[in-house]
């Protein structure tokens, strides 16, 4: 597809992606031209748009296409007002602003400071708020291991408690057995004796 038309401005962009049917269709409107790609596929594709240019991608590689783009852009972060650096942080607003945002009304007579200076205040804030949940999480893993170690050892004594109700019991079978054995002997003797 040719990419000198997306260097136009776009008035507007349509797009019927049919996955079932395999075909991608885009109505692309500048101020001078019409364009009305379309591909066809086999495996499901997803369409990525963006300001410059339109690409078909598989739908599998379309999540690392978009990461690998967003890596390439600047690591830092930008006003969405002008556009500028976030060079500050407001302490009233508690939020990064640019240098043109500080001298803007919103901000008048407000607090700041250089964004890596409230970035470690904040991080240390946080560090410190986070000490009782992490001192909460220590004793629960102390607590755990403890429950662990009596459930593996309440188990090992019912397997012994087990093995010797099964031992009591088989040696009172035979007991059984042989108190049987004698008594049926002494029966049969007695009525020989009778008998014969």
């Amino acid at each position: 597809m040719e990419n000198s038309f997306y260097k136009k401005k776009l008035q507007r962009v349509r797009v019927n992606l049919d996955w079932n049917r395999g075909k991608f269709r885009s109505l692309i409107l500048t101020l001078t031209h019409t364009y009305t790609p379309s591909h066809t596929f086999t495996e499901k594709m997803f369409p990525y748009i963006s300001l410059w240019e339109v690409k078909i991608l598989p739908l599998k590689v379309c999540g690392q296409w978009i990461r690998a783009e967003r890596d390439q852009r600047s690591p830092e972060a930008l006003c969405s007002l002008h556009s500028e650096k976030l060079r500050l942080f407001c302490l009233d607003h508690q939020q990064p602003v640019c240098v043109v945002c500080r001298d803007s009304r919103t901000h008048t007579n407000h607090r700041f400071r250089p964004i890596d200076e409230a970035a470690q205040d904040l991080r240390e804030k946080l560090q410190k708020s986070l000490q009782p949940f992490q001192e909460k999480l220590k004793l629960f893993e102390e607590v755990k291991v403890k429950f662990d170690q009596t459930a593996g050892h309440m188990k090992v004594q019912a397997q012994h408690t087990e093995t010797q109700i099964k031992e009591q019991f088989k040696k009172l079978h035979q007991f059984l057995e042989e108190e049987e054995e004698a008594r049926m002997a002494a029966l049969r003797k007695e009525r020989s004796r009778r008998g014969g």
